[in-house]
């Protein structure tokens, strides 16, 4: 969960800010975020780590999904409208993997 308290959130934002600036690719991101999350790894690593660790790209991603894709989506069918067939009968129960 990224809801982390404020005076934290003071201390990381500017190191986010300097890093963020600093990527000139996706790979790069990529790079960046494995590289953090696996400097959260003991060593030896156990199944309980490695899974603990992929946890964390899918709450972010899930998060993201959330909060970004689904508010885009929701605007994108209100400018342009719905798609009728995909419409019919669904229910939004949408959910994360």
């Amino acid at each position: 969960m990224p809801y982390i308290e404020p005076s934290r959130r003071k201390h990381l934002d500017p190191l986010v800010a300097q890093l963020a600036r600093a990527l000139t690719s996706k790979g790069e991101v990529n790079y960046v975020f494995t590289r953090i999350v696996c400097s959260l790894l003991t060593t030896p690593s156990t199944y309980g780590h490695i899974s603990s660790a992929r946890a964390i790209f899918m709450d972010a991603y899930d998060e993201f999904t959330r909060k970004v894709m689904w508010k885009y989506e929701d605007q994108k069918e209100q400018e342009n409208g719905e798609v009728h067939q995909l419409g019919k009968g669904v229910t939004d129960d949408r959910q994360v993997a």
